[in-house]
């Protein structure tokens, strides 16, 4: 996601570049989603591009962020219906932040 207000104050998750964009880690349905939780990583375009022309990328990114991806999916998948999943989603929203704060420049 290019934002226009996105602050190159991030190194990228991969190369340790400046990042230029956030990435949300999942595509599709549950972009929104990644948006409104904050389940986005600082890329440089690069990157970002790479990520988008790779299918499993999404199960790295959790990895690499320390986040247990099946949990996450299923949280994802039944957010609307679970209030587990909605508490777990607040979780991820938190650690993320936490996380970004190690690639701050």
């Amino acid at each position: 996601m290019s934002d226009k207000n996105y602050e190159n104050k991030y190194s990228c998750v991969e190369c340790g570049g400046l990042a230029s964009e956030l990435h949300e880690i999942f595509p599709g349905a549950n972009r929104l989603a990644c948006v409104i939780h904050k389940i986005q990583v600082p890329v440089c375009r690069y990157h970002h591009q790479a990520y988008h022309k790779s299918k499993a990328m999404a199960k790295v990114l959790c990895d690499k962020m320390g986040l247990d991806y099946d949990r996450l999916v299923l949280a994802m998948n039944t957010r609307y219906t679970n209030p587990d999943a909605r508490d777990y989603l607040a979780e991820v929203e938190k650690h993320m932040k936490g996380k970004l704060k190690e690639y701050v420049i």
